[in-house]
């Protein structure tokens, strides 16, 4: 018979975000969009900044949270995500996020500024603010 949770570790290098089993999660790879279920098969794989979405099977719901580069490993019943960040909605400061994205635009059209970093830099704050319009 078919497992029907598979466990879904989230660790940031603070603290462990998120540890319970679930029913899947959708990701996305450097190669694109996941979603992982119990029972998937084995892979390591990078991630890109994005928002994620836990299907926790519970009354809890669907669970949305903001996560930066990292790295999953994948087995047929555990998923552990490593990233530099991760939040829920809620705890995003909409304002800041504003903010973040002012000055990652300015960078963008700065030409003495790295572009690579100015892009990475408006990624992550279209993502907060993505996220965080979403939960307010």
């Amino acid at each position: 018979m078919a497992q029907k949770r598979i466990h879904l570790k989230i660790l940031t290098p603070t603290k462990t975000f998120y540890n319970k089993e679930i029913y899947s999660v959708l990701l996305h790879s450097t190669e694109g969009e996941m979603v992982v279920r119990p029972g998937h098969i084995a892979l390591t794989c990078s991630l890109r900044c994005g928002v994620i979405k836990i299907k926790t099977g519970t009354d809890e719901g669907d669970l949305l949270a903001s996560i930066m580069d990292g790295f999953v490993e994948i087995t047929p019943t555990q998923i552990t995500l490593l990233t530099d960040a991760a939040e829920w909605g809620d705890e995003i400061d909409v304002e800041r996020a504003k903010q973040a994205h002012a000055r990652a635009l300015a960078n963008l059209k700065d030409e003495l500024m790295d572009r690579e970093r100015a892009c990475r830099s408006m990624e992550r704050a279209e993502i907060r603010l993505k996220l965080g319009l979403l939960k307010k």
